[in-house]
């Protein structure tokens, strides 16, 4: 279970890094993006499951992103909200937004 969790952070902060890099963003995104509740970093939020923590909304609107929608945002396997409204985002909706099965605000 110990394991299972530290695979699951991993993966969520190398997903994090990896669209902060991609896209140049200047968030103060240092950290583990959940906890502590006080510290969440800008523009996510996270479940309430102390025992399993996830990224369940990113608001990235008015960002500055521009290109193609990242592949590391497939990595939210229980994101319900992501808002890439207001950016220059090129190219076709890709499809590992259909495998988000909890995707519910696009």
């Amino acid at each position: 279970m110990v394991c299972q969790f530290i695979f699951v952070m991993l993966k969520l902060a190398t997903t994090m890094w990896s669209t902060k890099s991609t896209y140049g963003l200047k968030r103060n995104w240092q950290g583990d993006p959940c906890v502590p509740q006080d510290s969440m970093w800008d523009g996510v939020k996270c479940s309430n499951d102390t025992d399993n923590l996830r990224i369940i909304s990113m608001n990235l609107s008015f960002s500055g992103l521009s290109g193609e929608i990242t592949p590391a945002l497939a990595n939210l396997t229980v994101i319900q909200s992501l808002d890439l409204s207001y950016n220059n985002l090129t190219g076709s909706v890709p499809t590992f937004l259909a495998s988000l099965n909890f995707l519910k605000n696009l």
